[in-house]
């Protein structure tokens, strides 16, 4: 449910910057560009998966992706850092992208060995 809540409203707040472009570009000039928020919204639907996983195996009252979501940091901070001077804001929306797909093929791994080494019976 949250993936596809986080997808609709970002594709609903798209297709209500279009309308402001359309209507009223003066204020649309105030946001980002569609391009930089489409990787944002493309990033955070990949990032709410991971945040489905995490949930899930912090019922078991440990936390898995606690390095993971240190060197993800790393890989925003730093893509943002050296991006956005080229870039703009397109700079900081490839780095969360980019970290965003190596964390969630990363924490699905994780989640899969976890939920079968910690529910599966053992036999």
């Amino acid at each position: 449910i949250g993936v596809a809540l986080s997808l609709a409203g970002g594709l609903a707040a798209i297709a209500a910057l279009l309308m402001v472009q359309f209507f009223l570009p003066s204020v649309a000039a105030r946001f980002l560009p569609v391009g930089p928020i489409l990787l944002f919204l493309i990033s955070d639907v990949l990032h709410q998966v991971s945040v489905v996983q995490s949930t899930y195996l912090r019922a078991f009252k440990r936390e898995p992706f606690v390095i993971v979501s240190l060197v993800l940091a790393g890989i925003v901070a730093t893509g943002t850092f050296l991006l956005t001077p080229r870039m703009g804001a397109t700079g900081p929306a490839i780095s969360y992208l980019v970290a965003g797909t190596i964390g969630l093929a990363i924490a699905t791994r994780i989640f899969a060995r976890a939920r079968k080494e910690w529910t599966l019976p053992r036999g």
